[in-house]
């Protein structure tokens, strides 16, 4: 693949005593989650931390904007806390919502754009909460591994895909609470792989809701039409596990990013069509 090396300002937000594991953006902030036990709100504008959250136990392990401006939520092992913002302290201890209704630490936090949130945790079980209202949903286990990632599906309540260490994509019908379709990863690997097996590690689904695409293990990314769990493309890129996936909100929708454990970020050009194809190149 090509190679373009790309000069530009770097940026630096100092405050996180520890590694950074999460982060969200909505608008001018940037809401980041760190093994320091603490979740921190930045202005982009002045490069300054506005807000900082803490007082829970353990690393915060994912975070996310919710609907309302006004409050965030964070998760940090079986717990999702919600901060109320309208609050005047800069260091908010206290929360306003608590749930905690996953039975291992949760891995990953999503809101949909109906004010529904998805928690996935190490059982390979998925909790759907509803803000608007307090009320849970349990998704039955599909998962016989960790759920590493979780998304709506055009930022719909009704529909999610998710993903996890057993290798395999489920395609979940919320209302119904069960899934309707899975897809595999080990039908895709070139062979029997005990080395870098094709764990899902991240998924996004792109603007449209109809495409997802999956960072795997074995250093490789997938996309898939959500409607059939078919796969379209194959990236092929990195020589790491593929650590994180996304279909940029900015330039062309033909696009899609991926960061590997090989310390590159690719720059995907995925065909207008996504029609079958074998292979995709990319610029790194």
């Amino acid at each position: 693949a090509e190679t373009t090396t790309i000069n530009s300002q770097k940026t630096k937000f100092s405050g996180h005593r520890d590694g950074v594991t999460s982060l969200s953006l909505h608008e001018d902030y940037l809401l980041s989650g760190s093994e320091d036990e603490t979740a921190r709100i930045w202005d982009l504008r002045t490069q300054k931390t506005v807000r900082c959250m803490k007082g829970w136990k353990g690393e915060t392990t994912s975070v996310t904007f919710s609907l309302r401006p006004e409050l965030v939520y964070i998760s940090s092992g079986t717990h999702i806390f919600g901060f109320d913002l309208r609050r005047p302290e800069i260091i908010l201890t206290e929360f306003l919502e608590d749930h905690s209704r996953n039975g291992d630490e949760i891995n990953e936090i999503t809101m949909s754009s109906e004010g529904h949130l998805a928690a996935c945790d190490d059982a390979g079980e998925i909790q759907i909460i509803n803000t608007n209202d307090g009320t849970y949903k349990t998704l039955k286990r599909k998962h016989t591994n960790f759920c590493t990632s979780i998304r709506f599906v055009g930022g719909r309540s009704s529909e999610l895909i998710s993903g996890s260490i057993d290798t395999t994509l489920v395609r979940w019908d919320v209302l119904r609470g069960r899934p309707n379709g899975d897809f595999p990863m080990d039908a895709v690997a070139a062979s029997p792989q005990v080395v870098n097996p094709p764990y899902v590690h991240c998924i996004d689904v792109d603007a449209s809701g109809r495409y997802v695409a999956a960072g795997l293990g074995d250093f490789r990314s997938l996309i898939f039409d959500i409607s059939n769990l078919k796969k379209i493309a194959i990236c092929d890129g990195h020589t790491g596990s593929v650590s994180q996936v996304m279909f940029p909100k900015f330039g062309p929708s033909n696009r899609l990013i991926s960061g590997g454990n090989d310390g590159k970020l690719i720059l995907w050009e995925i065909p207008e069509t996504l029609r079958s194809v074998p292979k995709t190149r990319g610029k790194k």
